[in-house]
């Protein structure tokens, strides 16, 4: 009987065992279960703070005022002055020799900031200008005076300083037309000494025209 008992005992202790690591065991996968549920509800709030970074990244970006436009760029312009000024100072020059001569015969005239002599005396300034123009290529110079080589085309010059003339205009003026006047008018455009305007065909003297004509006439 007594033996009996002590298998018993051993039996209820054996169970007693097994429940206790039952217990445990279910309270392992409780607590890992509870782990991962955690570890997504961190996931989550990660991604939700993720979410949250980049629409105020979006909205703050919406927000920023826009960029000024850049300026143009300023292309550079070389331009060479040198024949220019040479031409305004031999134009000047010869005015001035002009209305010298036009005023040196009559005494007692007095204009302010004109002085009149009797002789025509050349300055060191006009004789190293003389130097400098001699000195010029032939080439260059044909090229320039070239178109100037005809009393007409003088003449067109002198008129278009008055305005813009029409191809019927300078005809008229002229006495010359269709080839005959376009003979004389092709030079003087293709040395940039007249233009065509391109609405209504009209001419028009350019300042390198007015020079050349000054210049000439001087000479």
């Amino acid at each position: 009987m007594s033996d009996d008992i002590d298998i018993i005992r051993k039996e209820l202790e054996e169970v007693r065992k097994l429940k206790e690591e039952l217990k445990k065991e279910l309270h392992d996968m409780k607590a890992l279960k509870r782990e991962e549920q955690n570890k997504g509800q961190r996931r989550q709030i990660h991604r939700d703070e993720a979410r949250r970074l980049r629409a105020e990244a979006r909205r703050a970006r919406a927000s920023r005022p826009p960029k000024p436009p850049r300026p143009p760029r300023v292309t550079r312009v070389d331009l060479d002055l040198e024949d220019l000024t040479d031409s305004l100072e031999t134009m000047m020059d010869g005015l001035g020799h002009q209305i010298e001569m036009s005023l040196r015969n009559i005494d007692g005239l007095k204009v302010p900031g004109i002085r009149i002599h009797k002789d025509y005396r050349r300055t060191k300034r006009r004789r190293d200008q003389r130097q400098e123009i001699e000195s010029i290529a032939p080439e260059r110079v044909a090229a320039i005076v070239a178109p100037l080589g005809s009393e007409e085309r003088l003449k067109i010059l002198d008129y278009l300083k008055t305005g813009g003339k029409s191809f019927n205009d300078i005809e008229n003026f002229t006495g010359k037309t269709g080839s005959s006047l376009t003979h004389h008018l092709n030079p003087l455009i293709e040395a940039g000494y007249v233009v065509k305007g391109e609405v209504r065909g009209t001419y028009y003297v350019t300042v390198e025209g007015r020079l050349a004509s000054v210049v000439d006439s001087s000479g």
